[in-house]
């Protein structure tokens, strides 16, 4: 169940719960009326500041760039994420246009160093119909203006670093055959493959000029496989495996062809550019070059395809929502440089916190304070004041957009410099001015007095600081107990990794696991946190209500004593009078 829908039943509950106590406290004393006001209008505030909380992530949510959910870490440019969008728009280009039109190429996973980020970018087989390689293609990935560097191996793409990494890609293979030869392995279908696909790195080998095998490691240590092909047998497989182990380790040792291509996708102005260049042995000259370029409506199919595909990929891999998500990929699309802000600090948008989902949301909050402030009519006179309940509308209305658009604008700004802080700064920022300018906007409706007034925007402020610094306590000491006793799917301690690493592996194990191992990701583990503030500001909320409550019913027990002993001495009083003992009221 989606957040939303639960601040829906949430909000509609405690209104509900409020009209119940309402009824059930009822007197027939007029005395008692008077507080019922304050008690309406401090509801309608815990329930502004509940969609302002919901909805701060929400609307900067489009302008905050993609980076890890940390403490820590500044929301500067990751240059990994940038690199892994160029590197899945080539693979895709290459292995679903380029090689797929030219017949009998597939996609084999190349060896990769370090982090996962060292290494051959592309490495493409061309087999026959009994899988046989007969060509290789092996590729560089650039994105935007990024050029092929110098390394301790010589210059990217040129001979010698591609034969050094070859050979690396050659002995991975042969310990992978090894590992499957001395365990089972087991076929698994296609909805398996795509979960694992997104955090489990996949090893793809080519059975044939038609079909490839996908071959992973699961959290448990076991060996899956997934092939169209449903005859595939785990001997097949390995007889593949040394196939292709044996024409790398050929084409190391300069015994077989490749053929080297620099790809490279970038944006100029609202274009898409799409270039594939063929390089020499050194790595430095550049053969030929293939240039596909255009706005994204004028792009061939395939292409736009791509870049839809591979931007929804990187924002659901970041924690975006999938309404965010759709929103981000038809702005990437329509706007070839969108991706670029969203990997770089975040800049100021004035109209950030000024979208529909916040209008929407208002909307809902205004509709909601309507529906309060007619059954307190109701209760009070048992007359309907359309236009005491419309400007009561208005007013949440307005003070709900005026209170997002602060606190998202005041997050962006935080944002430079840790994401959870422009979260809890945010909301603090809108649930205060909402909070003020409901008040102050009843005040000048008439609808209550200075007095209320200032008690209903400074418990508003109350709530608002309240919920904020815990929500930001709160999250600060989930993500850390995360990262000091979590663990990875594969068994890994989280506090023995680093950087964004060790971010995604918390976020990970926060969601549940890794969505290969049934959890719910990274997105997940952002989800959690990202609800707190929401949560919180519940929370809060419930704590001045019940207060209210608390202070209602000791009103309502006093007031009522005080009628019983006022109806107490009426009676004494007219007892006395009957019989002509109170001799002074007789005239």
């Amino acid at each position: 169940m989606s957040i939303s829908m639960k601040m829906r039943q949430i909000t509609f509950f405690v209104i509900s719960i409020s009209f119940l106590l309402t009824a059930t406290l009822r007197a027939d004393e007029p005395l008692l009326k008077p507080c019922i006001p304050q008690s309406e209008q401090l509801l309608v505030t815990g329930t502004m500041l509940t969609g302002i909380a919901y909805q701060i992530p929400q609307s900067q949510a489009a302008s905050i760039p993609l980076t890890h959910f940390s403490t820590s870490q500044p929301a500067y440019a990751l240059n990994h994420i940038k690199g892994e969008y160029g590197e899945k728009m080539m693979n895709n280009v290459f292995t679903k246009r380029t090689l797929k039109n030219a017949g009998g190429w597939s996609e084999i996973t190349p060896f990769r160093r370090g982090n996962g980020t060292q290494g051959i970018d592309g490495l493409y087989f061309k087999v026959d119909k009994n899988g046989l390689p007969r060509d290789m293609l092996i590729s560089d990935a650039k994105y935007g203006k990024a050029t092929l560097r110098m390394t301790a191996n010589g210059k990217q793409m040129s001979k010698t670093w591609i034969q050094s990494h070859l050979k690396e890609t050659a002995s991975g293979y042969r310990n992978l055959l090894d590992d499957i030869s001395k365990s089972n392995i087991k076929q698994v279908g296609g909805a398996v493959r795509n979960n694992a696909k997104l955090l489990i790195r996949i090893t793809t080998v080519p059975l044939n000029d038609k079909v490839s095998i996908d071959i992973w490691k699961t959290p448990s240590g076991e060996f899956n496989y997934f092939c169209t092909d449903k005859s595939v047998t785990p001997n097949l497989i390995k007889r593949q495996l040394d196939r292709s182990i044996k024409y790398i380790e050929s084409a190391a040792d300069g015994n077989a062809k490749y053929r080297p291509r620099l790809f490279s996708y970038r944006a100029e102005g609202k274009e898409h550019v799409f270039e594939i260049s063929q390089l020499d042995d050194s790595g430095n000259k550049m053969l030929n070059r293939r240039i596909i370029r255009g706005e994204f409506s004028k792009l061939p199919v395939e292409y736009q395809n791509t870049i839809k595909s591979q931007a929804q990929r990187i924002l659901h891999l970041q924690g975006k929502s999938k309404e965010v998500t759709r929103q981000l990929t038809n702005e990437i699309c329509q706007d070839a440089q969108k991706f670029d802000q969203l990997v770089t600090n975040p800049k100021w948008n004035y109209i950030a916190g000024l979208d529909w989902q916040a209008v929407k949301l208002s909307g809902l909050i205004g509709s909601i304070s309507i529906a309060i402030d007619i059954g307190m009519q109701l209760y009070e006179t048992g007359k309907i004041n359309v236009k005491r309940a419309a400007v009561t509308g208005g007013v949440v209305f307005g003070s709900t957009m005026a209170g997002n658009y602060a606190g998202t604008q005041v997050s962006l700004l935080l944002g430079r410099s840790s994401s959870l802080l422009s979260k809890v700064g945010g909301n603090l920022t809108g649930g205060a001015i909402g909070s003020v300018l409901f008040a102050g906007g009843l005040y000048l409706a008439r609808q209550v007095d200075g007095k209320t007034a200032l008690s209903l925007g400074t418990q508003g402020v109350i709530i608002s600081t309240g919920f904020s610094v815990t929500s930001y306590l709160v999250a600060h000491g989930v993500l850390m107990y995360a990262t000091t006793y979590g663990v990875t799917s594969s068994g890994v301690a989280i506090a023995s990794l680093s950087g964004a690493a060790q971010t995604s592996a918390a976020l990970a194990w926060l969601g549940g696991g890794s969505i290969a191992a049934g959890g719910s990701g990274v997105a997940g583990g952002l989800a959690l946190l990202n609800a707190i503030p929401f949560y919180g500001t519940i929370a809060f909320a419930a704590i001045i209500a019940g207060n209210e409550i608390y202070k209602f019913t000791k009103h309502l027990t006093k007031e009522a004593d005080s009628h019983r002993y006022l109806i107490g001495i009426i009676n004494i009083t007219r007892e006395r009078v009957k019989t002509e003992k109170q001799r002074e009221w007789l005239n």
